[in-house]
Parts: structure tokens; C-alpha cells; sequence
């Protein structure tokens, strides 16, 4: 070897040495904040020191002052009217409805593994109190309508064809009467409103609000949602049982990544004592066997065989599960896939009282629509009155925006 090549490679391996020192050419330790972004992202929070602690809260106290002052140069937020309730008549903290805290680990655990959850006192009762006000004068305005929706489910007829056939509650509830004789299904279990939130501004506020759609990012860990929709559920003291059945299969999109909040409005006594909250078959929505080998009714997943035993499929008495009794700012939480049932009104609450609850249901943000959603046997149009004003808007396949389906 040559004296030049010798000395050209010595002065290589110098440098090689020197990059290595600088961290030129190596791999770097990653930086604590590097480690935390990474632990947030996977939907956990990460552990600080009692020093760090200290220090982020009082940058977040610093962050707020600054929010405030730049509030304060701003225009006044416009009010949200609750109803027709007047305004001495209104709690100052009815507008924040959150009680928000960090998800425990456990709960974001017994989600993924059962695939539902209780979130015990997340929102304000006096909140929810005035949201209940609402939706009552809502939902009697549109009694009607809630019938209707009944008939052209069960009928399977076009809305307009159930306006013009069956104008009346009688006429519907006739309809309805000759159509269990027929078939031998019960009673129906609900009276159903469809996104009440395009309507009143106390329901936007909650459903739009950080309470319910951070945790739904968190349980699915997912870095968006989409507000899919609300639904007024309104049991009467003499409706039946609501039947098993699983909210992804009545939605237009395919995605594992969906999630729905109970709200329940009223006070639900323990499962023994007549308590109506929602019933859950453990594990279901990782069941991927069942949907696969059993094929499912049109007209619900009670249409025969292995659903007619899931108890037994899914160990028994062990396989299912509540979380009643529950209080009014207690919010059960189940994936879209988790089978799931409430018993008839009867009980302390079916007693001259009816049931309330809000359902609040969020997709992942890149959830798409599938391209078989109109006109199509495939799932169940129980819900279509949900989504038929926006989804022939929607490219299938396509990560879309729509205003009526607003990215939290």
C-alpha cells in the first residue's frame, strides 16, 4: 500500500472517530420528551417526577393566564340557550358538563379486553338536567316522527311512503300491531330521535365537547374522531326489551374503530330492581368467529341459533355484564361491535316513569364509507334516518369531510 492511500486512511478513521464523538453516524438516545410523545401516543400518560409535575402545571396555569387575558380582547362567546329557560333561571356551571379526568389504565384495559367501560361521574347532573329538559320538549314535538321511523324500519318502506300511508300516531301503531302479529316480534323497545344536536345548542355543546370526544381517542386510541351521531332513547314504562345487537353493523362505515357513550338521564336502579341500562356479552367485539360462521338475521341478531345462546358461548351467567346501578353523570362506554341488550321497562323505573338516555357515537377520523350502503341487504338500515343526508355527499372509500359528520 502506498504512503498516500495510508495516510488517506488514517485521516478517514480520524474522522470516523470524530463524527462518532459528535453523534454524526450513530444512533442517538432518545430525549425524555421524545419518550413521553411516544407513551401519549399510545394513549397512556406518562409518569413525571414530583419536580416535573410541579414545573408542567405551573406552565399550564401560565398557558391558561395567557388564554384568559386573550379572551378577554376578544368578542364575549355567544350564549348557548338550554330551551326556553330563562336566563336568572340558568346555573353558571351548566355550561361546562365535563368532570373529565386522565382515563385510568384500567379502564382503558377493561375496554380493550371486554370492549366496554364505565366512566362513574363524568359529566355535571345539573347539566344534564337542563340537556333532559331539552330533549323532552324535543322529542314530544316529534313524537310522530319517532313512530314513523318505526314503521319504516319494520316495513321496510321509503319515509315518504310512511308519510303518506300512516299520518297519524293510530295509524302507526296499527301498522306496527298487524306487523307483530304477522312476523311474532314483540313490542317495540324505544322511541328513537336521530341527532338532536343539529337542533339544540346544549346537546352540540356536550357532544362536540372535549368530556366524550378525548376519551373516545384515548379508548380507541386513535389521533381523531368523527361525530357520527346522537340518539334519544326513550323507554316507556310499557315497551319491551331492546334485543342484542351491535351499533357497527347499523352504521354506513367499515371500521373496527367505533365507539358510543350511554347517557343516561335519569336515575338507573341496579339489573335486579328493574334498571333498563344496557346489558354486554364480554369479548364480543373481538368475536370475530361468530359474525364469520353464523349468519345473522336481517331483522337483528335474534334471529336464531348460536345468538340464541350467546350466555352459553360466552360462559354463562360470568359472560354478561352491566354497570347499574348507575347515577345521572355516570356514561357506560362500549365498542361498536360489542353486542349488547336493555330489558323492558318495567321496575321501579317503569313505574308511571320513563327512561331517558343519550347515545353519543364517534368513528375513528379515517373511518370510510362503504360503497353498499344504499339499497343494499348488507347490515341493518335501522339507522339510516341518521345518515341519509350526508353520506350520498361521500366519495366511498375515501377519507371524506362533511360538516354533518364535524372531525373533533
Amino acid at each position: 500500500m502506498s504512503d498516500i492511500s495510508l495516510q488517506s486512511k488514517k485521516k478517514h478513521s480520524k474522522r470516523i472517530l470524530i463524527d462518532n464523538h459528535r453523534g454524526i453516524g450513530r444512533r442517538n438516545r432518545a430525549s425524555k420528551q421524545d419518550i413521553h410523545d411516544l407513551v401519549k401516543n399510545m394513549g397512556l400518560q406518562p409518569v413525571l417526577s414530583s419536580i416535573q409535575s410541579l414545573n408542567v402545571d405551573a406552565d399550564a396555569d401560565a398557558d391558561e393566564n395567557v388564554k384568559q387575558q386573550t379572551n378577554l380582547t376578544q368578542q364575549p362567546p355567544k350564549e348557548i340557550e338550554f330551551g326556553k329557560k330563562n336566563k336568572e333561571d340558568r346555573r353558571d356551571d351548566v355550561v361546562d358538563v365535563s368532570r373529565r379526568q386522565q382515563l385510568s389504565l384500567k379502564t382503558q384495559l377493561e375496554y380493550a379486553r371486554k370492549g366496554h367501560t364505565i366512566l362513574p361521574n363524568l359529566l355535571d347532573p345539573s347539566a344534564l338536567s337542563c340537556i333532559k329538559q331539552d330533549l323532552i320538549q324535543f322529542s314530544s314535538q316529534r313524537e310522530l316522527d319517532a313512530w314513523q321511523q318505526k314503521v319504516e324500519v319494520a316495513l321496510k318502506i321509503s319515509k315518504s311512503t310512511v308519510q303518506q300511508k300512516y299520518p297519524s300516531l293510530k295509524a302507526c301503531q296499527d301498522a306496527l300491531m298487524e306487523d307483530s302479529a304477522s312476523s311474532g316480534t314483540a313490542k317495540i323497545p324505544f322511541l328513537q330521535h336521530f341527532n338532536t344536536w343539529q337542533k339544540l345548542p346544549s346537546v352540540k355543546q356536550l357532544v362536540c365537547g372535549e368530556a366524550l370526544a378525548k376519551s373516545a381517542k384515548e379508548l380507541m386510541n386513535v389521533q381523531s374522531v368523527k361525530l357520527y351521531q346522537d340518539s334519544l332513547f326513550h323507554k316507556r314504562a310499557e315497551d319491551g326489551p331492546t334485543p342484542w345487537h351491535s351499533d357497527a353493523r347499523m352504521a354506513p362505515f367499515d371500521t373496527s374503530n367505533m365507539i358510543t357513550f350511554w347517557i343516561p338521564l335519569d336515575y338507573i336502579p341496579a339489573s335486579d330492581e328493574g334498571g333498563t341500562g344496557l346489558m354486554f356479552v364480554n369479548s364480543s367485539h373481538s368475536d370475530f368467529a361468530l359474525p364469520f360462521w353464523n349468519q345473522q338475521s336481517l331483522e337483528g341478531v335474534q334471529g336464531g341459533g348460536e345468538y340464541e345462546r350467546l350466555d352459553m358461548r360466552y360462559g354463562g351467567d360470568n359472560g354478561i355484564e352491566d354497570h347499574m346501578p348507575m347515577d345521572v353523570g355516570d356514561v357506560s362506554v362500549h365498542s361498536g361491535w360489542t353486542l349488547h341488550s336493555a330489558a323492558g321497562g318495567v321496575g321501579p323505573i317503569g313505574n308511571g316513569a320513563d327512561r331517558y338516555a343519550l347515545a353519543v357515537t364517534y368513528v375513528d377520523d379515517m373511518a370510510e364509507v362503504r360503497e353498499d350502503v344504499i339499497g343494499s341487504d348488507v347490515g341493518h338500515d335501522e339507522d339510516r334516518r341518521s345518515y341519509e343526508g350526508w353520506v350520498k355527499d361521500v366519495e366511498p372509500r375515501c377519507h371524506f369531510e362533511h360538516p354533518l359528520v364535524p372531525t373533533l
